[in-house]
């Protein structure tokens, strides 16, 4: 074998060594980043879970203070008065008498997750709304009311920290995924785009 053959053949498995390495290393790190956005993901089922926690701690209180069903009748609320409507008391009574609210379901989708967390905002808006009226009388009801609806708030906090953190490691993943010269092989291993939350 001539000195140029064996030259042209070391220098072939050099560059197919450097690109298997760096094949191997586009999946190392998306193993990594993939790992984070399933730990973001379980974060954000805990928070949505501890967010509905919440809104059925204080339902429980208010409903020793008013019965919702009574407060869809206009002449016991004055709704003028509120930026409520009786149809949002109605959607409060329908989650209210819905005990699977209260089991944990991890949710993969978290397009899903940001839906569910949209609307439990809003009962927690049409909750703040109803205060305005109702008077809570014992001191321990009011303390774990304010508690909750603080608890709330922190929720929604490190909500929004947590899909920054899923948002920034979605555009790590698919960095790697769409990295020059690997894309067709993720493509091949069926190793799809991940989404971001909006």
């Amino acid at each position: 074998m001539s000195d140029e053959i064996l030259i042209f053949l070391i220098v072939l498995g050099l560059i197919l060594i450097s690109y298997i390495t760096y094949v191997i290393i586009s999946f190392v790190f998306m193993a990594s980043f993939s790992k984070k956005l399933d730990m973001q993901n379980k974060t954000l089922n805990i928070l949505l879970y501890q967010k509905v926690n919440a809104l059925f701690k204080i339902i429980e209180i208010l409903s020793k203070y008013v019965t919702l069903d009574n407060y869809l009748d206009k002449t016991i609320i004055n709704y003028s008065k509120l930026n409520i409507s009786s149809n949002e008391i109605k959607s409060l009574l329908e989650i209210t008498s819905n005990e699977d609210y209260l089991k944990y379901e991890e949710h993969k989708d978290t397009s899903l997750l940001v839906s569910y967390f949209t609307s439990l905002d809003k009962y927690f808006f049409i909750i703040n709304e109803l205060l305005k009226v109702v008077k809570i009388s014992n001191k321990e009801d009011l303390n774990s009311i304010n508690l909750n609806l603080s608890i709330n708030d922190d929720i929604s906090s490190r909500f929004i920290v947590t899909t920054q953190l899923f948002n920034s490691n979605v555009i790590g993943f698919n960095y790697w995924r769409n990295l020059r010269f690997t894309k067709f092989i993720k493509k091949m291993f069926k190793v799809a785009e991940k989404k971001q939350i909006l």
